[in-house]
């Protein structure tokens, strides 16, 4: 369907044919109508336009002219100018009347003041000029000047003056008619002589003010080629109407046929309300008696209703688009404002120029529903992790991020697009998994009967163990976690030991002050552990004897409990290292103390060299440190001494220092 114009206008107004360009200061004023200058110093301005004219054929040009209300203080002139080229431009400003500089061009002149140096003569004038000259006294001016009005010398009349430019192919002329006069012609080949051949050639107007000025006005009545002979078409719906305007500004009367459907057949813009497609003639007279005609055909169509296709039920907050043309191609705008958070009924309007009545469309808008799941239990790290891809609703969707079964993650599922559903997360919460711990297994000897692990670790995981106890080698068990624990597999090895026999040797030792004795299992098959007397087991073998004195016992056995206890004595040789024989009642008297109460016990102090000081009971009071009742001077001296031990006979030797 094509559109309507309810207003039209005829191709031979400007603004059906002519697409002006403006330059400088010209002003489009409306109705094709425009200022070529303001009446303003120094202006220059030109309307150019876009289509050409072809000097092959004949055409004309009609249109009105205004050149101001100022006489002797007003100009400078407005010329019709042809060229070659499509390009909008102004030439020299003032007398030049802005068509100076414009080259392969021919020019008609509107000179309104006078320049001798140019040869203007004392009327308003017009003239052909070629080539961007304006000087009558060159080779450049092709015919003129004359005066422009035949019945006035002056045209700054603030009147419309109506020109007609007539061009005749057959015999190269081209004539002037002002006010309905001819004025001017000039004979000349210009498509040769001027245009270099081309035919088709830009038309356009300048004109120009210097220190004198005026309004300069011009209105297009129309450029007509032969060629030109296309039918303006209008539309109307069944029982409209439409205005149709054929007014030129130089036009005297109008008559229109057929006059059915016509309001007033005698005006220049009737309306016309045909009731179908009709071709009205209209037939114009101008001012200067000729006539003109020219045909507008007026389509009448059959008023439509828009179809559209119905837009499904959408969710709330999804894009809406309602289409500006209907299936059957009817052009409009929807109201009220789209809508997509409520169903909401839409009324479309057919554009001006449709024939179209208007139509409705109603959008479902949907809330949307939340997907339902059921809460999945935490997992432990590394487990099979599956999200449902259906919700317990019947909404399908994806997830994101990607699966991850080794940390907890906060999963977003997003429905199907075709679903109305709102996004929805879910958490799986992955646990990290523990290792079980158990109490410590002592060792066991080879047959000895071995209790039942336990099933479940000290943090309450339950299990069981493999491979079946083994009291006949030391073998590594394994626990594997039961099903629901989120726990590491573990292993306990049970060691298992033979039963040996084993002894132990003494080594006694006095370093100063401090004696010790450390015991030896040699060839030992596990840990020892060492006892001192009825002292604390301990796995050293070394003991402090220093308090110690006589015969002691020490024992030794495996930590595992898989030997004998091993048994021997040793004698703990313990005596001061010095004395202080000075009377002063501490330290002056030197004994074997620690075999005190020991009847068979005797002592012997000899000098470094070996001879005998001194003979002595250890019951006694201890040597003085004086021999022959003569003290001895300070040193180092040896002892010896000797008791019986349940019928064996010992002996303790070793020395001491007499300090004075």
């Amino acid at each position: 369907m094509k559109k309507l114009i309810f207003i039209a206008l005829f191709p031979f107004i400007a603004v059906a044919q002519l697409n002006p360009t403006l330059t400088g200061n010209a002003i489009n004023v409306a109705n094709d109508c425009f200022f070529v200058t303001p009446d303003q110093p120094n202006q220059a301005g030109g309307v150019w336009f876009s289509d050409t004219l072809d000097f092959s054929k004949d055409f004309s040009i009609y249109f009105a002219a205004n050149f101001g209300d100022k006489d002797l203080d007003g100009g400078d002139g407005v010329a019709l100018v042809f060229k070659t080229d499509a390009t909008a431009i102004t030439g020299t400003a003032g007398s030049s009347i802005a068509y100076e500089g414009i080259n392969n061009s021919l020019a008609l002149e509107f000179d309104a003041l006078k320049n001798t140096t140019l040869g203007d003569p004392d009327y308003d004038h017009i003239a052909f000029q070629k080539n961007g000259s304006s000087d009558h006294n060159s080779s450049n001016n092709l015919a003129g000047p004359v005066q422009a009005s035949a019945s006035s010398s002056n045209i700054e009349d603030d009147l419309p003056h109506t020109v007609k430019v007539e061009w005749v192919a057959a015999t190269t002329t081209m004539t002037v008619r002002f006010d309905c006069m001819s004025r001017l012609t000039l004979s000349e080949d210009v498509v040769n002589t001027i245009f270099n051949g081309t035919n088709n050639i830009y038309y356009g107007f300048v004109g120009s003010t210097s220190s004198v000025m005026n309004t300069q006005q011009i209105c297009m009545n129309g450029a007509i080629n032969q060629n030109r002979t296309t039918l303006d078409e209008e539309y109307i719906c069944t029982a409209g109407q439409i205005d149709v305007d054929a007014t030129i500004p130089t036009g005297d009367t109008y008559s229109w046929f057929p006059t059915t459907g016509v309001s007033d057949h005698n005006i220049a813009n009737p309306t016309f309300r045909p009731i179908s497609d009709t071709t009205y003639t209209v037939t114009i007279t101008d001012e200067c008696g000729e006539v003109t005609t020219k045909n507008v055909l007026i389509r009448v169509e059959t008023i439509e209703s828009p179809v559209f296709d119905p837009i499904g039920p959408i969710c709330e907050g999804e894009t809406i688009t309602l289409p500006s043309i209907s299936n059957n191609s009817i052009t409009g705008s929807w109201s009220p404002a789209v809508n997509n958070m409520a169903t909401t009924t839409y009324t479309f309007t057919p554009n001006n120029g449709e024939c179209a009545i208007p139509a409705t469309l109603t959008v479902v808008v949907d809330q949307p529903v939340n997907p339902v799941f059921a809460p999945i239990p935490s997992i432990c790290n590394g487990d099979v992790l599956n999200l449902p891809s259906t919700s317990d609703n019947g909404f399908t969707g994806t997830w994101s991020p990607t699966i991850n079964n080794t940390t907890t993650t906060t999963y977003t599922f997003t429905p199907d697009i075709t679903h109305c559903a709102t996004i929805t997360t879910i958490t799986v919460t992955v646990d990290q998994p523990i290792t079980p711990n158990f109490s410590p297994v002592p060792t066991y000897c080879v047959g000895q009967s071995i209790p039942n692990l336990p099933t479940t670790s000290l943090e309450g995981v339950s299990g069981s163990w493999s491979p079946a106890l083994n009291n006949s080698q030391t073998t590594l068990y394994t626990f594997t976690p039961d099903t629901g624990n989120c726990a590491h597999t573990t292993t306990i090895t049970i060691p298992i030991e033979p039963v040996i026999d084993i002894y132990v040797t003494a080594t006694t030792d006095r370093s100063g002050s401090r004696s010790t004795v450390t015991g030896l299992v040699p060839w030992k098959f596990g840990d020892v552990e060492y006892q001192l007397n009825n002292s604390e087991w301990q796995s050293s073998p070394e003991f402090d004897t220093t308090d110690l004195c006589g015969t002691q016992e020490l024992r030794a056995r495996l930590i595992s409990g898989c030997s004998n206890v091993a048994t021997t004595t040793f004698v703990a040789e313990n005596y001061p290292t010095y004395f202080t024989p000075n009377q002063d009642g501490y330290n002056d008297m030197w004994n074997m103390e620690c075999l005190e109460g020991n009847p068979t016990a005797k002592l012997y102090i000899f000098d470094r060299h070996g001879s005998l000081l001194k003979t002595t009971n250890v019951d006694g009071a201890g040597w003085d440190g004086t021999f022959q009742g003569n003290p001895l001077p300070s040193s180092d001296y040896w002892f010896k001494a000797t008791y019986d031990d349940d019928g064996v006979e010992r002996t303790i030797t070793g020395h001491f220092a007499l300090k004075r």
